[in-house]
């Protein structure tokens, strides 16, 4: 396989197009099995080195002649392409997939995320339902994708949709979940809600991470509520959560709109010691 593949590789920058080894594919002298091996390689090296046009062309050789690239080098190709911003062509790298029985949830929710960011959310939901219809369910991840996306929109209409698909399908939540909600209730000036989705996560047994803690200082800062907010964080760091910029700027910033100019000072050396700089915060 190595004698095959090296001089490819290593011909002109990787310019070599697949015509170019198919006299060697049908010559006979390999193995079917060796074969597949050999272009799924081929494909994974394009996608590696952002040859793209090539990657498809060994995509469509390969299934035009009986053969099979595996689902994690597509799914390396799709990443390959987000990372590039090639959003197009990893919609192209996805049809194909999909037209080869080879989408998982995974694949399906990196494509959903990249259609919710192009603002195509009612086109992701097609998708999800049709990939549904194939055997591909969704899963929390995906959920979380759409309701970020409503939530930036502010559209609490589809952010309700989303939690109640979530409930029918029975996807519990998770901490990305919760925090969302979180953020999502604050935006709103809902601090009960806010509160009931921080009680309810801890009564099925999930641990808030150091994001949560962050968001739940955040919105009470902003509500005024600066005595809950110091509640949090000490509860926080005894839990052994390290506190970021993110979480001494909403306290020093909730301790300047209450006048505690002498704790915001305590909280702006506390936070230099953990060498956070003070440009660092974001209030």
């Amino acid at each position: 396989m190595k004698n095959v593949v090296n001089p490819i590789v290593h011909n002109d920058r990787l310019q070599c197009q697949v015509s170019s080894i198919v006299p060697l594919i049908e010559s006979g002298s390999y193995e079917r099995d060796s074969v597949k091996k050999l272009f799924d390689m081929l494909f994974r090296v394009y996608v590696n080195t952002e040859m793209f046009e090539e990657a498809f062309g060994v995509f469509d050789y390969v299934y035009k002649n009986g053969l099979e690239i595996e689902e994690r080098s597509c799914f390396a190709g799709l990443l390959a392409l987000k990372k590039c911003n090639e959003v197009d062509k990893c919609l192209c790298l996805f049809d194909r997939m999909r037209g080869k029985g080879l989408v998982t949830v995974y694949s399906m929710t990196l494509v959903i995320n990249e259609l919710c960011k192009r603002g195509e959310l009612e086109r992701a939901k097609r998708l999800m339902g049709e990939m549904r219809g194939r055997g591909v369910e969704a899963n929390v991840y995906t959920y979380n994708t759409f309701a970020k996306a409503y939530i930036e929109r502010k559209d609490f209409g589809g952010v309700s949709e989303v939690l109640g698909l979530m409930k029918r399908s029975n996807v519990e939540y998770n901490v990305a979940t919760d925090t969302l909600l979180i953020d999502w209730y604050g935006s709103c000036e809902k601090i009960g809600d806010v509160e009931k989705v921080f009680d309810e996560m801890r009564e099925r047994g999930v641990e808030p991470d150091v994001y949560v803690y962050t968001s739940m200082i955040n919105w009470n800062c902003r509500g005024g509520n600066l005595k809950r907010a110091l509640f949090l964080f000490d509860e926080m760091t005894e839990r052994r959560l390290v506190p970021n910029g993110h979480t001494y700027g909403a306290l020093i910033n909730g301790a300047c709109k209450a006048g505690q100019m002498e704790m915001a000072e305590i909280l702006v050396k506390e936070m230099q010691g953990q060498g956070i700089a003070l440009n660092q915060v974001v209030c």
